[in-house]
């Protein structure tokens, strides 16, 4: 009996290590425009804002927060299905696309076609950062283009 007690112990403290409540949320929400108007994604479509650690900065959040874009070109973030994000600096990223009808007669593995210029879906090249916290500002919005 002592034996199994034993065997079953690390499995159960890692287990528990993992149960923690996370690091503390803060609210963030905006709005992506597409030449100066409100992104509006049609059924079908994949539009969502992603966040990355701006390492630069000092932040080393290992999550990646997102908020799907809505039909009024509003998002709100979350982390981990929880509504949010973590203090700090972020590099920003926005995706826009639509399925590639005429590549999926082709191949079912067809990859979507982009509605707006392709720098806007790199972390490096968006060129989009926002701060967020307890006393940062309202996340601007981000102007995305075709070019």
């Amino acid at each position: 009996m002592s034996r199994v007690l034993w065997s079953i112990l690390p499995i159960a403290a890692i287990a528990l290590t993992g149960c923690g409540s996370g690091p503390k949320l803060y609210p963030l929400s905006g709005k992506v425009l597409f030449n100066d108007s409100p992104v509006a994604p049609k059924d079908g479509e994949i539009a969502f804002v992603e966040f990355t650690a701006d390492k630069g900065a000092g932040n080393t959040s290992a999550h990646l927060p997102r908020g799907t874009i809505g039909p009024d070109g509003t998002y709100t973030v979350s982390t981990n299905n929880q509504p949010g994000i973590e203090a700090g600096a972020w590099t920003v990223r926005v995706v826009y696309n639509k399925p590639d009808e005429a590549g999926l007669k082709k191949s079912a593995y067809a990859p979507p076609l982009s509605l707006i210029a392709a720098k806007y879906s790199d972390f490096g090249a968006s060129g989009f950062k926002v701060t967020a916290g307890p006393d940062a500002p309202k996340a601007p919005d981000f102007k995305v283009s075709s070019k």
